[in-house]
């Protein structure tokens, strides 16, 4: 199973991921913004890094930019389907972005899927 970092400013929304996720085995740890996540992610490292995009003070992209790990991430966001984002997240090197979670089996598959993609 894997060791999954969680960043969204929404406490629901980490709530509902940690519920999807711990469910099916793997470790979860959450922070609630982006200074939060890079100073956890200079001290560990991770298989997969969930990032939500619209957060205060840095979004997603700007941490994801300025991560200091190896672990590949993407990007969660009620934006998914904006083209310059998406555009801009895989150009930094995301595996991809990912609507907020609607529906917790879809949300499981897609997290299953890049799980696998890094993992092989």
């Amino acid at each position: 199973m894997a060791y999954i970092l969680v960043v969204d400013d929404d406490e629901r929304v980490r709530g509902l991921v940690y519920d999807a996720l711990s469910t099916k085995g793997h470790t979860i740890c959450e922070v609630s913004n982006g200074r939060a996540a890079l100073s956890i992610c200079r001290k560990y490292g991770f298989d997969l890094i969930i990032l939500d995009y619209s957060m205060p003070y840095m979004n997603g992209l700007e941490v994801a930019e300025q991560l200091c790990t190896d672990s590949p991430f993407i990007l969660h966001t009620a934006s998914f389907n904006d083209d310059g984002l998406v555009k801009d997240a895989l150009n930094i090197g995301a595996l991809g972005i990912i609507e907020k979670i609607s529906n917790l089996s879809i949300f499981q598959q897609q997290i299953h899927q890049f799980l696998r993609r890094i993992q092989h």
